[in-house]
């Protein structure tokens, strides 16, 4: 027997095996792959056939696979049918809710609360994936093997779908130029559509860590990925740092207020401040090591006089322009990176799952309801308005009462 065909059989029975297990794995998960690929198709050669009806069942399909994903990785973990009475009564609220929105009417100026919103809940239920499996552990170290692989897998299946998809359109350019096929725009948007959702959903969908990989628990972590975030990505960190407490000096020289970048460059010290944390996290847990003493004193203990600046910065903005909904979520962000930088400090059990459930939460309260801070925002700026507008009308009559003699214009 030819070696060749043997490989090809056995490549053949392997991708089938793989297919048959992410099938028995995430059945309804799959089955929204499917119909979300197709319908994708559809709308990208078919665009008049774009609809509100479409588009609610559009949402409905992707936010499913979401839940899905959730409920499966949760189910997993738990013994009886606690997975499908859970993935039952979810589905039935999200059916519910996608309905609601479709016989919902919205004006232009609520567009953006109600975006937001729908943005706060898909935030909450994606970083609920990565954690919803080990709710019961007594640190983070599964949590975080975990997640290193979910990134893998996206990284994996992006590379792989972005290849299928470039090589499977170049081989169509390459027959309409070789024998003046004339393919229209059907089959290169059809290619699009199976790659980017289909081929990329399955194979992730693939590479999400089961059994014994799901539960690893060792403190190792990659050489390579230890030596990037303490020799490149910390450093820079710190010349951020750097500048930013020159720039503090400078303030109290020449006693002036911060500029608005502040806030900017302050948001950026804090982001690469958490991923540092997240990425270097078997090497905090090492209480000995100069990483985790960095980590969880040194550094937080530096960010905390650049919040103090911030903190001026946004005192500033909302005395000299009132309150607004961007100032609202900027000054809810600075009293989280408060909570984190002080919470690392102080807390002896050393844990990351807290800082992204929280930021979650945060996101979700003050955007995920009617009562968000675009609602509160135009309230108060319609108030603003109003008693402006109401000095003015007080201030017209007595401007207009002049006498005829003192006139200049007679």
């Amino acid at each position: 027997m030819n070696v060749g065909n043997v490989r090809q059989r056995l490549l053949l029975k392997n991708i089938g095996r793989s297919l048959l297990r992410v099938l028995r794995r995430f059945p309804v998960g799959v089955t929204l792959l499917f119909f979300l690929s197709l319908m994708s198709a559809v709308f990208l050669t078919e665009p008049h056939l774009m609809s509100r009806a479409a588009g609610c069942l559009f949402y409905f399909f992707w936010g499913g696979l979401l839940i899905d994903l959730v409920v499966s990785l949760w189910g997993e973990e738990q013994a009886g049918r606690r997975r499908p009475v859970a993935e039952g009564v979810l589905f039935a609220l999200w059916a519910a809710y996608c309905i609601w929105l479709y016989t919902t009417d919205y004006t232009l100026e609520s567009d953006w609360s109600f975006l937001l919103g729908n943005a706060a809940w898909i935030t909450a239920v994606m970083v609920l994936v990565p954690f919803v499996p080990f709710l019961g552990e007594k640190d983070d170290l599964k949590v975080w093997h975990f997640m290193m692989s979910l990134f893998l897998a996206l990284l994996t299946g992006g590379l792989v779908s972005g290849v299928m998809l470039g090589g499977m359109e170049g081989l169509v350019l390459g027959t309409v130029v070789l024998f003046d096929i004339n393919y229209g725009t059907l089959l290169p948007r059809l290619i699009l559509s199976v790659c980017l959702i289909f081929l990329f959903g399955m194979l992730f969908l693939s590479l999400v860590p089961e059994g014994e990989r799901k539960h690893n628990d060792s403190a190792g972590m990659s050489p390579l990925l230890k030596k990037t975030v303490s020799w490149l990505l910390l450093p820079l960190l710190g010349c951020y740092m750097a500048v930013l407490y020159v720039y503090g000096v400078k303030i109290l020289v020449h006693w002036e207020l911060p500029k608005g970048m502040l806030s900017w460059l302050v948001s950026v010290v804090m982001g690469g401040y958490v991923l540092c944390y997240t990425l270097l996290y078997p090497v905090v847990t090492d209480r000995q090591s100069w990483q985790s003493r960095l980590l969880t004193c040194w550094m937080p203990a530096a960010i905390l006089p650049l919040l103090v600046l911030m903190t001026v910065g946004v005192i500033r903005r909302f005395a000299d322009y009132g309150v607004t909904t961007p100032r609202l979520y900027l000054l809810t962000l600075l009293l989280w990176f408060y909570a984190v930088c002080i919470v690392i400090m102080l807390s002896p059990r050393k844990r990351f799952r807290w800082i992204y459930l929280s930021f979650a939460a945060l996101f979700l309260l003050s955007s995920g309801q009617p009562f968000n801070y675009f609602h509160i925002g135009r309230k108060l700026m319609k108030a603003g308005t109003e008693s402006v507008v109401s000095e003015k009308e007080l201030q017209q009559p007595l401007e207009q009462e002049v006498p005829e003699d003192n006139n200049p214009s007679l």
